[in-house]
């Protein structure tokens, strides 16, 4: 093996695993001495660079490095970093953005992709609402899986949280909420 290919193995390898204990800050550090070394040539840099910001808020830097992946580095962006980006946004608040990216990205979505925006974004809709488009995610997670039951359970609990009635409506129902 090659003596350069050595070094960005242990490179990434560093950067793995600090992204993935969860010490994004020195993973960071890791990627930007790597990117001047000119080591930055394999998408598992990225993915793991885009996992650090997004665990540790860096919203920013995240959008920053997935637009640099091909502009600076001839790089298409995978299903993976879209969903790096994707968790980002969604633990930010910025939900709509997030839901955006995984409408729009260049893949069809699948239900992980959904699940990976329901998620992201399930401690910051409780400050920020949402529920629609929590709703819109769950109901594309079910088109595409029927029988998958965390889908069922996030929409409850985001029905709980906004204070959304889920249950359908019947007669004796709406007697009893017509009689409050």
């Amino acid at each position: 093996m090659p003596h350069g290919q050595r070094e960005l193995i242990a490179w990434a390898t560093i950067l793995t695993a600090h992204a993935q204990a969860g010490i994004p800050n020195h993973a960071r550090r890791v990627f930007h001495e790597m990117q001047a070394w000119d080591h930055l040539a394999h998408d598992a840099c990225f993915t793991n660079f885009l996992l650090a910001c997004s665990r540790d808020g860096r919203v920013d830097q995240s959008r920053q490095c997935f637009g640099s992946m091909s502009v600076d580095f001839g790089l298409r962006p995978s299903k993976q970093h879209y969903c790096c980006v994707i968790d980002a946004l969604g633990r930010a608040g910025h939900v709509d953005d997030a839901y955006g990216l995984v409408a729009g990205m260049p893949y069809v979505a699948d239900a992980v992709d959904w699940l990976c925006f329901l998620s992201s974004c399930k401690s910051s809709c409780k400050s920020y609402g949402h529920f629609q488009r929590r709703r819109l995610a769950v109901e594309n997670v079910l088109e595409l899986e029927p029988r998958n039951g965390p889908a069922y359970i996030v929409l409850a609990n985001a029905a709980r949280i906004d204070g959304v009635d889920l249950r359908p409506i019947t007669p004796e129902r709406e007697e009893k909420t017509n009689n409050r």
